[in-house]
């Protein structure tokens, strides 16, 4: 990764590349990707800039993984504070999605696949709901390119609002679901969602100030539902 200074009101852009196995699907990030392809470490060395021990790994990892290694690149991010700069590669596959002005698609790991399926469209519906509400309500449209929402297991939190790629804990998504979980579920959805107007788009200055941002995030989830 990069080393960098985790303060909210220190932004810039961003440009990720990934090499990755061909055994992994796509990798997700932040923005949309911009082209893959087949990974020629030299090549990557020349256009990249990269430094003679970076490009010595990438090598070393190509070798390891095979001929078949692939190079993910992404459009460079927005504006962004680093700790909502994000991506996710390995057995990550697509349950569910809807076109439009910004896309939207759930994600989930491979093995989990059946789960999500249970509730992607429920998962669909609420968001296309809440998007449409905050940019009414906010007067802003959706400041991103697009809308990931990554349910994976083991999260120490419920969710983190990582720009345009929402990961969830996955317990959020019970077998026997009851109309209260299905509430938990929308309400938490709506509040990741509109933290891309405030914590991502307009951001604090400081972590003291992080109440803020959750308490409000709190009150206009519970608002739209």
């Amino acid at each position: 990764m990069f080393p960098c200074f985790d303060q909210p009101d220190l932004k810039a852009t961003m440009k990720l590349s990934v090499v990755n196995s061909s055994k992994w699907n796509q990798p997700i990030s932040n923005q949309p990707v911009a082209s893959t392809g087949l990974f020629n470490a030299v090549k990557h060395r020349k256009d990249s800039g990269l430094v003679s021990s970076s490009s010595k790994q990438l090598e070393a990892f190509a070798k390891i993984a095979g001929k078949n290694t692939i190079l993910t690149t992404f459009q460079p991010t927005e504006l962004l504070p680093t700790y909502v700069f994000a991506f996710g590669a390995g057995h990550l596959v697509m349950v569910g999605s809807v076109d439009g002005p910004v896309p939207i698609s759930v994600y989930s790991l491979t093995s989990k696949k059946e789960n999500l399926e249970i509730f992607s469209a429920y998962i669909l519906d609420v968001t296309q709901k809440g998007m449409t509400f905050f940019q009414t309500i906010f007067g802003k449209a959706y400041p991103f390119k697009k809308y990931d929402q990554i349910f994976l297991r083991g999260l120490s939190v419920w969710a983190i609002e990582n720009a345009a790629m929402v990961v969830y804990d996955d317990s959020l998504l019970k077998p026997s679901q009851t109309e209260s979980d299905y509430y938990e579920l929308a309400d938490t959805l709506l509040h990741e969602l509109s933290h891309h107007w405030f914590g991502n788009y307009v951001t604090i200055k400081w972590w003291d100030e992080l109440w803020l941002k959750e308490s409000f995030a709190c009150f206009i989830a519970s608002y739209a539902l």
